[in-house]
């Protein structure tokens, strides 16, 4: 389980986020972020469920704690008790502030999930953007064909119907389902080979390597949550895709 990935929402949310693995879900349980009645992708059942009716997963996050409690402050002061005024006091307001994000020891733990929340919703746009450039390569340079709705024909370009493949992933992908993210892995394979081949064939071999490149971009694009890792995966997916694009329609 150490090494799964997990894609979370609240039940109000639209959008998903993720990939986190498990030692990120506990650290968004530390602040809040992640409840009970989070859920999250199960994919063995296909469906979302509560992480609170997970036991496995429940347990993992949140742990059982021993309980403390707040004794009263004693007026006494003791012989052999060592007076600390540097000691800072325990308060409840403290305790509140430090559960929301406030105090210097967890703001950065939010600022951390702040930009996990962001770079993910960069990842799901820029998948959009390459498939989306993607279908553009695949169906422009046939829309006479399509036009003309000669069944024959259409199947002479099969490559149109990849495009159409493309279309139905991003609009997907922008109601949120995120689930299909393994799809565009295997989406991405096809594109090394089928491209690569094709620009191999017709010697165009920068081409060929730009298009390899924006593949593998679209598909590191779905698995990177590093910032700068997944940014250079953003940037050579849009590039990549975007030359070989321009080549298509161009022509």
């Amino acid at each position: 389980m150490d090494t799964q990935e997990f894609y979370i929402r609240q039940a109000s949310d639209n959008e998903a986020r993720g990939p986190y693995n498990l030692e990120q879900l506990i650290s968004l349980s530390e602040i809040g972020s992640v409840t009970h009645d989070t859920l999250f992708y199960d994919a063995g059942r296909e469906k979302w469920t509560l992480i609170g009716e997970n036991a496995d997963l429940k347990k993992s996050i949140f742990p059982e704690k021993t309980k403390l409690s707040i004794k009263a402050k004693s007026d006494h002061t003791w012989l052999n008790q060592t007076q600390n005024d540097s000691t800072p006091e325990i308060t409840i307001e403290g305790m509140m502030d430090s559960a929301e994000g406030r105090t210097d020891e967890t703001k950065q733990k939010v600022s951390r999930e702040i930009k996990d929340a962001h770079n993910a919703a960069l990842g799901l746009y820029a998948i959009i953007a390459m498939l989306v450039i993607s279908a553009a390569a695949e169906i422009l340079p046939g829309v006479d064909v399509i036009m003309s709705l000669s069944l024959s024909r259409l199947r002479e370009q099969p490559i149109i119907f990849l495009g159409g493949l493309d279309l139905l992933f991003a609009f997907s992908i922008y109601l949120g389902a995120v689930a299909i993210y393994p799809l565009i892995r295997v989406r991405a394979a096809v594109g090394v080979g089928l491209f690569g081949l094709i620009f191999f064939l017709q010697a165009h071999y920068g081409l060929m390597l730009l298009a390899i490149a924006g593949s593998i971009g679209l598909y590191l694009t779905t698995v990177l949550v590093a910032p700068k890792r997944a940014q250079v995966s953003y940037v050579t997916g849009l590039i990549g895709l975007g030359c070989v694009a321009w080549h298509f329609i161009s022509n």
